[in-house]
């Protein structure tokens, strides 16, 4: 799925979630990002994107961190806890999971203090 088509697929649906999207660069991701946010460019580099800081959003929210197609070979995406943040999950390692194939997706849930969970 791009960016592109999920937009396109939403209106057509008259459905109101919102889908964000990113480049080739180290992002830190905002609140206002959620509930879905992309990979919107071919990455040249191992890219990293921090999550919003778990307080900064309710308990219990959702966010998707997906690959729209820039991820290629040796180009990741890593997602990564902000700050003192944990995050905790199956495949979470140091506080980050690497996005390492081409339209992956990892979803995440905030406790609203200080901590993301792996949820998918």
């Amino acid at each position: 799925l791009t960016m592109e088509s999920m937009t396109s697929v939403s209106a057509s649906f008259n459905i109101t979630s919102k889908f964000a999207g990113h480049g080739d660069s180290n992002y830190v991701i905002l609140p206002s990002d959620i509930p879905y946010i992309n990979v919107s460019a071919g990455l040249t580099a191992i890219r990293t994107w921090q999550l919003p800081l778990a307080n900064s959003v309710a308990p219990g929210t959702l966010l998707t961190v997906g690959d729209g197609g820039g991820i290629n070979g040796a180009n990741t995406l890593i997602v990564i806890a902000q700050g003192a943040d944990a995050f905790n999950g199956i495949g979470v390692a140091g506080n980050s999971i690497t996005l390492a194939t081409i339209y992956g997706t990892v979803t995440v849930r905030s406790n609203g203090l200080n901590t993301w969970f792996r949820v998918q």
